[in-house]
């Protein structure tokens, strides 16, 4: 739920989202005094227009999405190319868990690499979202203690995305 003034077209435009429909009204200037009065008049609108709509589900806690691709709610790999001041560029993979209120505006990252297998980075991104912790020794000492049992494997079935 928001507003814009649209200085080009000279009104406030209210908008609104449930599901994957918009609800938008325009608030001409000229049939109001100033933008205050019709930025005011589109809170309205909109304070109304909820009432009648159902509840958001965007903050939904544990809602999968249709652009999920890990298999797992929260939990995305994520592809970061840096550049080295000489000009050469390189790329890794991470999986990367997030949750609401999540200390780490980020999200807790898990990179892919000799060290870290990809199955294994997937687990302790799980383990850290299913934890809600950024103790990363505290979901590293969890991963050993369920590593090759059927938590452990529960965890890795729930993945659907597969490196090539």
């Amino acid at each position: 739920m928001n507003t814009t003034r649209n200085f080009a077209e000279g009104c406030v435009m209210a908008r609104i989202m449930r599901d994957t429909k918009t609800y938008q009204k325009n608030f001409a200037i000229s049939r109001y005094e100033n933008w205050d009065a019709a930025e005011k008049a589109a809170l309205a609108w909109l304070r109304k227009l909820k009432k009648t709509l159902p509840p958001s589900r965007m903050n939904e806690e544990g809602r999968m999405t249709s652009s999920n691709s890990s298999g797992v709610v929260g939990i995305y790999l994520s592809k970061v190319i840096r550049k080295k001041p000489n000009g050469k560029e390189y790329s890794y993979w991470k999986w990367i868990a997030r949750w609401q209120n999540c200390p780490i505006k980020a999200g807790v990252t898990w990179t892919i690499n000799q060290a870290t297998s990809d199955e294994d980075a997937f687990t302790l991104a799980c383990l850290s979202r299913e934890m809600r912790s950024t103790d990363r020794t505290a979901i590293r000492q969890k991963l050993t203690q369920i590593y090759g049992r059927k938590s452990h494997l529960q965890i890795l079935e729930k993945k659907m995305l597969r490196l090539v």
